[in-house]
């Protein structure tokens, strides 16, 4: 794999000392230079899930250093996305009207679109209810 290869030769290693703030960075110009789209956003919301921060707490900790295992599971993180792996998939989570669900290669991720459909026909079944224009039938 040649992406591995070169990630694996890149600066990124554990005996560095990697604070917060100089993740950040590399992480950003690395995605930069292989096309991934947001990169900054990418580089945020992997580093907030290995570090189990909000991605205000990345700002607020700059100088925090991580250790092995959280480098270890950053790179890995970071291999996923070069490959164009969408974050939900890495992070194994999607967002859809305020609940928080569990997702991988074997379902789609939910669309804002589709969000803002059913947010439309929930408030035209609830405006309609309202107005008595929908009628119910129990069938006990």
């Amino acid at each position: 794999m040649n992406n591995k290869k070169s990630f694996n030769n890149k600066s990124l290693n554990d005996k560095e000392i990697w604070t917060v703030k100089k993740l950040l960075n590399w992480a950003t110009n690395y995605f930069a230079k292989k096309n991934i789209n947001q990169p900054k956003l990418s580089s945020e919301l992997l580093l907030a899930d290995v570090l189990e921060f909000s991605r205000m707490q990345l700002y607020l900790n700059f100088d925090y250093v991580l250790n092995k295992s959280q480098l270890a599971k950053l790179k890995s993180h970071v291999l996923k996305r070069i490959t164009n792996m969408p974050i939900q998939y890495i992070l194994k989570k999607a967002y859809f009207r305020n609940l928080k669900l569990y997702v991988d290669e074997n379902v789609l991720i939910p669309r804002p679109e589709t969000e803002l459909l059913v947010d439309k026909a929930l408030n035209l079944i609830f405006t309609n209810f309202i107005l008595n224009k929908i009628r119910l039938l129990n069938l006990e």
